[in-house]
């Protein structure tokens, strides 16, 4: 499967929210695949996460990189809200969380500060089994275990 990452609506104003609307071609046709996977996403609106979910698109979420530099984030509960497949990554090393591991814990006290959006199982998922989909693999499971590796 190929992906193409796009830096996708970087920033929460109306000129980044542009950037995706420009992905419409038609009335009701939008240059959206299972290929695309937007990273930040962060001025999408509700609607435009239904959308992006209705044609097969992704999206790759920084929080930190995005609160530090814009004082927001992706609405990611409209995201999830939506089935957009989320996977979560460090933006580069000036912004954003110096690892994955970094990252993961502000995701984790963002998801708890707004309600607990996401459970410490999606959240793991998000680093391991989403990315590997949007990439084309599945996760191996241990030969007769059914539950992985021991």
């Amino acid at each position: 499967k190929t992906c193409y990452l796009l830096h996708l609506s970087e920033g929460t104003d109306a000129t980044a929210r542009r950037a995706f609307q420009a992905l419409q071609i038609g009335d009701t046709n939008w240059a959206i695949t299972p290929s695309l996977c937007g990273i930040h996403a962060a001025a999408l609106q509700a609607p435009d996460f239904q959308v992006l979910a209705a044609n097969g698109g992704s999206m790759v979420w920084s929080p930190f990189s995005n609160l530090l530099l814009y004082g927001g984030t992706a609405d990611i509960r409209a995201a999830k809200a939506s089935g957009v497949p989320i996977s979560l990554g460090c933006d580069w090393a000036p912004s954003g969380s110096r690892n994955l591991l970094n990252e993961l814990k502000v995701a984790q006290i963002f998801s708890e500060a707004h309600g607990g959006i996401f459970t410490a199982r999606e959240l793991i998922a998000m680093v391991t089994r989403e990315p590997a989909g949007l990439r084309g693999r599945t996760p191996r499971r241990s030969a007769g275990t059914g539950s992985g590796p021991r």
